[in-house]
């Protein structure tokens, strides 16, 4: 169902569909596929990949412009972004709300690393600095990337290391590590429980060690909370962070809802105008017909003798007399059929005889 893909859309533009709601990540990614959809020098994205620029009509170009200013409109007058937690702050706000616990210090005393360098690692060092950490080791395994990370953060005194999870270099940071956020591409896990049996907390002298999981698939087995020390947690703990603070936020939800369907409405009501579009264009084309073969026996007879000034002036003012005419009737096609009494395409044509034009 057509209303049902343009109903979800909007939900989704406004982050009403996604994990964390009001989060804002999403609208930037729809926002990238419209720029992508109706621009052709756009470079792809990640979300527009395989997809050729500029390629959208003008139904989903529409659309999706729809669907970015829904998102936009909705967050400017609810507030639903408002204490909104992405997965990145939430693993922050339980790491804030562990570390005392897990380890004994506050956050902000707590050696902290970061594996990965992307979209992730970027919000997770946003909200490490916001809330005092000024020391983070980044580990990634291009080091250009990491670098260009790091460097957004003048204020936090960012280690960059380069590894893949596999090497001694990777284990020796994390010996040294009381908090390790891992946020990577890799699609088994780099953290394992004999990872660390071999390592520091074999023996007696270990440290604890904080580790907090957002990647998927898992990069941190959870195993490895069978070792002394060790208290590891991944997007499932994140989800207890997320539906408390979304259960604070539902009656924005239904406000944002109820918003979201009169933006529903309009898009609808303008897709369904389209279907006027032809006849609107077989009424111009009849009425300058009738214009131009009333003008051109007119000329035989009363107005043969007119200057060409004049004769410019007679035809001024018959286009106005048209479009006067004309005014009403594209009104009325182009207006929203609210009570369902709008006149059909088909008694529309045959009101004023279109239909042997075609």
């Amino acid at each position: 169902d057509g209303g049902h893909a343009v109903w979800h859309l909007l939900r989704v533009a406004s982050g009403l569909d996604s994990l964390v709601v009001g989060e804002g990540q999403i609208l930037s990614q729809v926002k990238a596929c419209y720029s992508h959809a109706i621009e052709p020098t756009v470079e792809p994205t990640e979300e527009s990949e395989g997809t050729v620029g500029g390629s959208a009509n003008k139904v989903l170009g529409r659309l999706l412009n729809s669907a970015v200013m829904s998102g936009k409109f909705v967050r400017s007058e609810t507030e639903i972004a408002k204490g909104a937690v992405s997965i990145s702050s939430a693993a922050v706000e339980l790491a804030i709300q562990k570390a005392r616990p897990d380890t004994g210090k506050p956050l902000p005393e707590l050696r902290v690393t970061i594996v990965g360098a992307g979209k992730m690692s970027r919000l997770l060092m946003t909200h490490l600095a916001s809330h005092g950490v000024t020391k983070i080791t980044l580990l990634n395994r291009s080091r250009p990337r990491a670098e260009e990370l790091a460097a957004e953060y003048p204020d936090v005194d960012v280690e960059v290391g380069v590894t893949d999870g596999s090497d001694d270099y990777f284990w020796q940071v994390l010996e040294r590590s009381d908090l390790a956020f891992t946020s990577t591409s890799a699609t088994g896990c780099i953290v394992t429980e004999a990872g660390l049996r071999q390592r520091l907390w074999g023996g007696d002298d270990a440290h604890p060690l904080m580790v907090i999981d957002i990647s998927v698939p898992r990069n941190v087995e959870s195993e490895c909370n069978n070792v002394d020390g060790v208290r590891a947690y991944n997007v499932d703990d994140l989800k207890q962070v997320v539906a408390a603070n979304q259960a604070k936020r539902q009656h924005k939800v239904l406000e944002a809802e109820v918003l979201l369907r009169v933006e529903l409405q309009k898009y609808v009501a303008w897709q369904e105008s389209l279907k006027y579009v032809p006849t609107i264009s077989q009424l111009q084309k009849k009425f300058e017909a009738v214009r131009q073969a009333e003008l051109q026996k007119a000329q035989k007879k009363g107005l043969k003798n007119l200057s060409d000034k004049e004769r410019q002036a007679v035809d001024v003012a018959t286009k106005g007399i048209i479009n006067k005419l004309l005014h009403g009737p594209m009104a009325y096609l182009r207006s929203d059929d609210q009570d369902g009494s709008k006149a059909t395409v088909q008694q529309i044509l045959e009101l004023f005889q279109l239909e042997q034009q075609q």
